[in-house]
């Protein structure tokens, strides 16, 4: 048997995370629990190809500009902002540079706190918002720092442009053959984000007392709504707990739409509200690094264009892994210009979600590469097709290659994050052991190298 679905009608058009990502209907995608091996495969299939083409695991490569330095300055610091970002440099520049001259016009040094909602009201003509992490936004003593997370052909690019900013460019490479493609997508840039925090933990553990918790952001936050600050989540936490998180919104804001918010904005709480123990955990969160270092977890890198949080989210639901959402704080997104085309991140992104949709619907592929695994088929108005085939004929007709590519790809994340939900009737925990600890019971090897100056 194979997958009921049904298309998407807002796929191609849509701009929610219920809609950009989810190729297939959510409400009358229907699993079939004789299908239980193929969802684990789904997922062991993708890892096997990765490790056939010696792209996984690999040593993760990180770069910053004085390593003894940034460990140095995490010693008896607050837990740490780490942001992951993409082809968003200048978006960030110019948030931070809104800041400075909102804070010149009101004749301020910084903001009180990332609740001090100012920030936003955009009074000396700015046209961008400071997103939420913006130094100056973090109050006059915050004692914490604040770092980007970067792949490294991006390295240069952030550097520059935040130069200056009080922010710390880190960049992050897996290490591959020669002549191949970075391994790249959402799950390897979180993935990586990750594990910066866990070597930052365990270096500045022997220098001194250090956190256990950091902050992982998505760039173009610029605010949380009804948030009574960092220092209180942190308080907070329970220390056996795997994350603290909040409510996304469905989509980003316009800035306008954020500068006319802004201004009426209601005063923060002094207090939390009570947090509930099953959310979704996105955009921001409170990070217990300890934890994840000790139960060798992580995010999953073979989910490339969609679900590496959503994923790991429903294993702890799986695992029964404790976490907390506090559903009346909500995550403010504002709607952010990229650099450019996405250069080599964008490209290699696309070849490796064209290597997978190819992979995993059994078309022939380009020599070396390894053989296929099986196709996966899924079944609409009683005819079973592969993923490809449904996309290109069902969803996305006469679309460019790349889009419907895109779209098998998320397919496939669709339908393992939705098995992942459905809990252990539809799939087997020895594959999903394998997808968030991808090491086993092992650490990731991390080299760590210093940026080269150039002359």
């Amino acid at each position: 048997m194979a997958t009921k679905v049904n298309p998407n009608t807002e796929y191609a058009t849509g701009a929610t995370v219920n809609t950009k990502y989810n190729p297939f209907d959510a409400k009358t995608l229907q699993l079939q629990s004789t299908d239980k091996a193929l969802y684990g495969k789904m997922l062991t299939n993708r890892a096997d190809l990765l490790r056939k083409l010696n792209l996984m695991p690999q040593t993760l490569r990180l770069m910053t500009a004085d390593w003894a330095v940034t460990e140095k300055a995490e010693v008896g610091n607050n837990p740490p902002l780490v942001v992951i970002s993409s082809n968003r440099s200048n978006w960030i520049k110019q948030g931070i540079a809104a800041a400075d001259a909102e804070l010149k016009k009101r004749n301020l040094t910084s903001f009180q706190s990332v609740s001090d909602f100012r920030a936003l009201t955009a009074t000396n003509r700015q046209t961008v918002s400071p997103p939420i992490y913006c130094p100056k936004r973090l109050g006059p003593d915050p004692r914490r720092n604040v770092y980007v997370v970067v792949h490294v052909s991006e390295y240069d690019k952030y550097e520059a442009a935040l130069a200056g900013s009080g922010i710390t460019v880190v960049g992050w490479d897996f290490v591959r053959p020669k002549d191949v493609k970075p391994f790249v997508g959402f799950g390897a840039s979180r993935f990586a984000a990750i594990e910066f925090c866990k070597t930052l933990r365990t270096n500045v553990t022997d220098l001194g007392k250090v956190w256990d918790y950091a902050w992982l952001i998505d760039d173009n936050v610029v605010a949380l709504e009804n948030f009574a600050g960092l220092e209180k989540v942190e308080a907070a936490f329970p220390a056996e707990r795997v994350c603290a998180g909040f409510i996304g919104a469905n989509a980003p804001y316009t800035f306008s739409a954020i500068k006319a918010w802004a201004p009426t904005a209601p005063r923060p709480p002094s207090n939390l509200p009570a947090p509930k123990d099953r959310g979704v955990l996105q955009q921001v969160g409170l990070w217990n690094i300890k934890y994840l270092t000790e139960q060798f977890l992580n995010f999953p890198p073979v989910y490339i264009m969609s679900a590496e949080d959503i994923s790991l989210n429903r294993y702890f639901n799986y695992k029964k892994i404790r976490y907390m959402v506090y559903d009346k704080i909500v995550v403010d997104k504002e709607i952010a210009a990229v650099d450019g085309d996405g250069g080599e991140v964008n490209a290699s992104r696309q070849y490796y979600t064209n290597l997978f949709a190819k992979a995993e619907s059994g078309l022939p592929q380009v020599q070396p590469l390894p053989a296929a695994p099986p196709p996966v088929n899924v079944e609409y108005k009683s005819k079973a097709s592969t993923v490809v085939n449904f996309v290109n004929t069902q969803l996305l007709v006469n679309k460019a290659e790349i889009l419907q590519n895109v779209a098998a790809c998320q397919g496939v994340e669709q339908i393992t994050k939705s098995a992942l939900a459905a809990g252990a009737a539809y799939i087997d925990e020895a594959p999903l052991t394998t997808t968030f600890q991808l090491n086993g019971k092992a650490n990731q090897v991390v080299e760590l190298y210093r940026e080269v100056k150039k002359p």
